[in-house]
């Protein structure tokens, strides 16, 4: 019964599922970057620069 309601759960939710924090955040900080006037190349660079911290941060995380 239990394994039942938990198909049905999974089933009923909506298709359009919540966008991921990590990317959410991503795009937030990109539209202040460019309502604050920075280039699109700065506002990339950001990015990347956040997104390789994360992943490193990731790594030593799996390695403790």
């Amino acid at each position: 019964q239990e394994g039942e309601r938990w198909d049905q759960k999974v089933h009923e939710k909506d298709p359009k599922r919540q966008v991921p924090r990590d990317l959410w955040l991503q795009q937030k900080v990109a539209r202040k970057l460019i309502q604050r006037g920075y280039t699109s190349d700065m506002v990339r660079k950001v990015l990347y620069q956040i997104k390789t911290t994360n992943n490193r941060d990731d790594e030593t995380l799996d390695t403790r």
